[in-house]
């Protein structure tokens, strides 16, 4: 029965990201970080068309007209990018450029997976001002600190998003328990473990934020950071053959190896959370009103465990990510270069009534709303690698944005 549904799941999970959009996909040599449409999970819209999300609470049934929330992901090259090398001379594509990744279906479904984890929760204690990561890298004097930057970055983006997951669990928990005429016990010790969760990842979130600013070499009376650019969940071309040739570099080719695996991961992990969600509302819809609902808090529990792993992998992920660029590119590499190796760079159009999301956290600016933003910036004290004059740059591919 389990497996049944299970792929019937998994199923639903590639219908829904046939609905939407293409996933994400990213190479060393381009970051394409195209989010796929917006979906919610419990009590949220959650898939594309004109489908709707029906949970039974046992006193009333639940509908929602689902509307798709997303962006406009074609990837739009940077200037002087186009097949072409620094020195202007034709650069032959690489193997795979102009082949869609095999996954990318499924992966349109962890970008949209990913939308609905970053919402920001009403009830949050978590101040800051939106940070985007070429910012946090100006002032990284040496590859090392630059990789060390972008790994702490994630890191809070990470808890921050865990953060107002255990938020949102708490609501939804609530909310479940409500509906219950005579809830067991286990109810309550499971809300208190809730609610410390939210503290304890409330303070990490914090800890972290004091962190990176002082590693930024921030005043002690700044503004708080709050990452506004999103890690990479699709695909990453590793350009492996490209970057090392005939060359052996052990921890390079693991990684190769580990980058591509954590992504399959991903995409079963992305799968696991809507099976979970199915099972949710399965338990739901049969349970009976004078259920205790434990069979409910044993399926919710799944589903919570579910969305937590994800965000477990997906930070494992984007942190390989960046030990392998440092090793394909051992030198410093420009801000804006070394970003559009990790993350799409170009502007994001939000389609969520006109306005382009810069950050999770930040409140919708319903002003001047036509006006493109730029989502990520290069230091504007630096010489972008791509006009620099160097020999060495020419010889690293790596640099070269496609």
């Amino acid at each position: 029965m389990q497996m049944c549904l299970k792929m019937v799941g998994l199923a639903s999970v590639f219908l829904f990201a046939s609905q939407v959009s293409l996933g994400q996909e990213s190479n060393i040599e381009a970051g394409r970080n195209d989010v796929g449409n917006g979906a919610g999970d419990f009590f949220r819209e959650y898939s594309a068309g004109t489908e709707t999300s029906t949970v039974n609470t046992g006193s009333a049934t639940t509908t929602g007209n689902v509307n798709s929330v997303g962006s406009d992901h074609e990837a739009q090259p940077l200037p002087g990018s186009q097949n072409s090398a620094v020195d202007g001379t034709q650069k032959k594509a690489l193997p795979g450029d102009d082949k869609p990744d095999s996954g990318h279906t499924e992966s349109g479904y962890t970008g949209a997976l990913l939308d609905s984890l970053v919402r920001h929760s009403s009830s949050s204690q978590l101040n800051g001002s939106p940070l985007a990561l070429g910012h946090a890298l100006a002032g990284a004097t040496t590859r090392a600190i630059q990789s060390q930057r972008v790994e702490l970055y994630w890191e809070l983006s990470t808890a921050v998003m865990q953060y107002h997951l255990a938020l949102r669990e708490l609501s939804e928990l609530s909310a479940l328990q409500q509906s219950i005429l005579q809830p067991e016990p286990a109810w309550d010790d499971v809300r208190e473990t809730f609610h410390a969760n939210s503290q304890t990842k409330l303070q990490a979130a914090r800890a972290l934020q004091y962190r990176l600013l002082n590693e930024m070499g921030g005043a002690a009376d700044a503004a708080l950071p709050l990452p506004s650019d999103l890690p990479l969940c699709g695909a990453y071309q590793t350009r492996y053959e490209d970057f090392f040739g005939g060359e052996y570099v052990p921890e390079a080719a693991a990684l190769d190896q580990l980058i591509k695996g954590e992504y399959s991961s991903l995409r079963w992990q992305a799968g696991s959370v809507a099976s979970a969600r199915q099972w949710l509302d399965t338990v739901s819809r049969q349970r009976s009103s004078q259920s205790d609902g434990s069979d409910l808090l044993q399926a919710y529990n799944s589903f919570a465990s579910a969305r937590r792993l994800f965000l477990h992998g997906l930070n494992q992920y984007n942190n390989h990510i960046v030990r392998y660029t440092e090793l394909a590119t051992p030198r410093r590499v420009g801000t804006q270069r070394l970003v559009a190796m990790l993350i799409k760079t170009d502007s994001l159009k939000w389609k969520r009534e006109g306005i382009r999301r810069t950050s999770a956290e930040q409140q919708v600016d319903d002003s001047n709303t036509s006006r493109e933003q730029i989502r990520t910036y290069a230091d504007p004290n630096e010489t972008d690698a791509r006009n620099s004059a160097k020999p060495e740059f020419h010889q690293e591919r790596s640099i070269l944005i496609k």
